[in-house]
């Protein structure tokens, strides 16, 4: 019995020497492994790489995140066709050419007529919005509806003296008026397949085209004029006259159609969704005819101008900035 007991403890003892010993040794042979994955983790961020699979392309793209700048191509979307919502705000920098008419009302029975006006037409600056809601097909074409705004421009002629009738009869006159441009259009975008990568940044460029229909709102016109009136030649002292003739508003329906280069910025992580975009428009607003026209005047003492406003083409540059949400 004494043998037994004395077999038994050194059974224990020696069980609880080894048995340590291995569980010990396998517990720091995992840390070891973790570790070593960890590290290798650690040395894949030290080193800049940003890596991302696309299930519906048979390759993947890795981009490294590295200041010196380089060509790839672009799979930055988990799927390649998606919808997306764009805004871009600018400034619409307008140009009024092939500006023709007077100032001349045709109720006042005078010899004095003019066919072009003096000067362009100058107006205020004021923001030019644009909404697009479409779908992306691939990494180089998309697609969408667009719609642009520019309202509460106040465009106005220079103050035009015209010629005097037997130096009797003087006028300075000067057209006025609120316009407020309006355009839908079918709207497709063509990318460049490949970016500059910089730093986890890509950098593309892009041409969009557009065409559809255009609203101009001419409101608020006015000639504001200033009438000098003598009973002959001898006499120097001349009467004033201060009138202001309204007219009618006028809506001019165009078609309209733009072209619209610029340069897009996107996050190469996948789970980011938002590009900024930079660029300039061209639109073509059509042209507007018959301003002031008999038929458009509010008041009964005269039937309008004897030579209606008339512009030939209205178009704009038009510099933004904007942003795109993908879907």
């Amino acid at each position: 019995m004494k043998y037994f007991k004395s077999f038994l403890t050194l059974a224990c003892l020696t069980t609880l020497l080894f048995l340590p010993v291995h569980s010990f040794a396998a517990e720091e042979s995992s840390l070891e492994l973790l570790q070593a994955e960890n590290l290798e983790l650690n040395q894949e961020v030290k080193g800049d790489l940003f890596a991302q699979t696309n299930n519906n392309v048979s390759k993947n793209g890795t981009y490294k995140n590295q200041w010196k700048p380089y060509l790839a191509p672009l799979f930055l979307n988990s799927c390649p066709k998606h919808s997306y919502l764009q805004v871009n705000v600018g400034f619409g920098l307008l140009r009024f050419s092939g500006l023709k008419g007077g100032f001349n009302r045709s109720g006042i029975p005078v010899s004095i007529e003019t066919n072009s006006f003096e000067g362009r037409l100058a107006y205020s600056r004021t923001p030019l919005v644009e909404m697009i809601l479409g779908c992306q097909y691939n990494t180089w074409f998309q697609a969408g509806l667009s719609y642009q705004h520019q309202g509460d421009i106040d465009v106005q002629s220079i103050p035009q003296m015209l010629p005097a009738a037997e130096g009797i009869f003087m006028n300075i006159g000067q057209f006025k008026s609120s316009l407020r441009l309006d355009a839908f259009a079918v709207k497709v975008y063509f990318n460049t397949a490949k970016a500059m990568i910089m730093k986890g940044i890509a950098y593309s460029a892009y041409m969009g085209l557009g065409t559809g229909p255009s609203w101009q709102s001419w409101t608020n016109m006015t000639i504001d004029a200033m009438d000098f009136i003598g009973s002959s030649i001898s006499i120097a002292v001349s009467t004033t006259l201060t009138d202001n003739f309204s007219f009618k508003n006028r809506y001019c329906a165009n078609w309209f159609f733009m072209v619209d280069p610029g340069f897009k910025l996107q996050s190469v992580i996948p789970s980011k969704n938002v590009s900024v975009l930079l660029g300039c428009k061209f639109n073509y607003w059509g042209q507007a005819r018959n301003l002031g026209h008999s038929q458009g005047m509010k008041n009964w003492f005269t039937g309008g101008l004897a030579h209606p406003i008339g512009i030939k083409s209205i178009y704009q540059f038009a510099p933004y900035f904007g942003f795109e949400l993908d879907f």
